[in-house]
């Protein structure tokens, strides 16, 4: 049933080994859809990143190896993977926002926020992508004078992590750089 795909089982010693011939392993068409996703955005293309990243993303099945006892190796590639499906996220996310579609990634990013309050990252791309709804809101009516939801977020966010101080990366993602005329008054220069 392998054979036409080239993938073969091999017995070796006491186990077996499992050759893939010309077979492409998903994880390797993940990693190579990321890699463009990333050069993508680098070079100002978001069209294509959101793709890419959404493409790579649609790979992805679950927790990597899940059910498997994995050793020291097996962990620390699952690690890896997983790392780098969060980058391929972030990747899409900072596309998209690139791209106007702030309103509809709120909800995402607040269930992502959630699972991983910690991600600087996310925390920046949810504070945008809430100060862009509001922006929208404000130039087709006049304001309530309530808080901006942004600042609320990071608040909490600070709040939760009362010993780590935003980093570089954060206060380089809500400089909103992507978005010429979206820069929160809370960034400066």
């Amino acid at each position: 049933m392998l054979a036409p795909h080239g993938v073969a089982l091999e017995r070796r010693g006491g186990g077996y080994r499992i050759g893939l011939g010309r077979a492409v392993l998903d994880s390797r068409v993940f990693e190579a859809l990321v890699d463009e996703a990333a050069q993508a955005s680098a070079g100002g293309d978001d069209s294509r990143a959101a793709a890419l990243a959404k493409e790579a993303l649609g790979l992805w099945r679950g927790p990597v190896l899940s059910g498997v006892p994995l050793h020291l190796d097996g962990r620390a590639e699952a690690e890896r993977l997983s790392e780098l499906r969060s980058r391929a996220l972030e990747i899409r996310v900072d596309a998209d926002l690139a791209l106007g579609r702030d309103a509809e990634l709120v909800g995402e990013l607040r269930r992502l926020v959630e699972e991983s309050p910690y991600r600087e990252r996310l925390v920046a791309q949810l504070m945008v992508a809430l100060y862009a709804r509001v922006a929208r809101r404000r130039r087709s009516r006049s304001t309530s004078g309530r808080a901006a939801p942004s600042t609320t977020i990071s608040a909490s966010s600070r709040a939760r992590s009362s010993s780590v101080s935003p980093g570089r990366s954060c206060a380089r993602n809500l400089s909103c750089g992507h978005r010429p005329g979206l820069r929160p008054p809370w960034i400066r220069g």
